[in-house]
């Protein structure tokens, strides 16, 4: 990757108005480990080319993979958008597993504090919609099944008699995909 690197970052300096030499180059850090660079580079090909489904896309999970939670949200539902406006479809994959990882990390985030248990339920409920598309799309995928998972485990952490934060059409789903 060191040499990848080098070369993007020579591109970069030769072309700084080309988006795919900075898409290149984030591409490189994240390779790397260097998710904070990535951020930098993904922002500067987003500037480029604000169109970019996967510039949106990648920068989202740099972000999420930097605990940028409510700014990896707003990025994964902009590729979503993007997605949508380019497509006449909102059936990008990648996006709806992206906002959910993004809505479970904020239920866990909120769920370390017994005051924020209403703000839990919330991302939580939000995290599960966005999971039902992920169903919907893509049924056949473990990864699916593992996080539908997760929000279960995260659900049990509610009290019984409060509102059950999983999704009614989730349930419905679930149930009729394994009877």
């Amino acid at each position: 990757h060191g040499l990848a690197l080098i070369s993007f970052q020579t591109a970069v300096r030769l072309d700084p108005t080309s988006p795919h030499n900075w898409e290149g180059l984030a591409y490189c850090y994240q390779q790397t480990g260097k998710w904070k660079a990535g951020v930098k580079a993904w922002t500067h090909a987003k500037r480029l080319s604000p169109l970019s489904i996967t510039t949106s896309y990648h920068r989202a999970v740099a972000l999420l993979t930097l605990g940028e939670l409510q700014e990896a949200l707003s990025e994964f539902s902009a590729s979503i958008e993007l997605h949508q406006q380019q497509h006449s479809s909102d059936n990008f994959f990648p996006g709806w597993w992206g906002k959910a990882k993004t809505y479970q990390a904020l239920t866990r985030q909120s769920l370390r504090t017994s005051e924020m248990l209403q703000t839990a339920a919330s991302h939580l409920q939000q995290g599960t919609k966005a999971l039902t598309r992920c169903l919907i799309l893509e049924k056949d995928l473990e990864c699916v099944w593992q996080l539908l998972a997760d929000f279960c485990i995260d659900a049990s952490f509610f009290p019984s008699s409060s509102l059950s934060p999983l999704d009614e059409t989730l349930l419905s789903f679930v149930k009729a995909q394994h009877p």
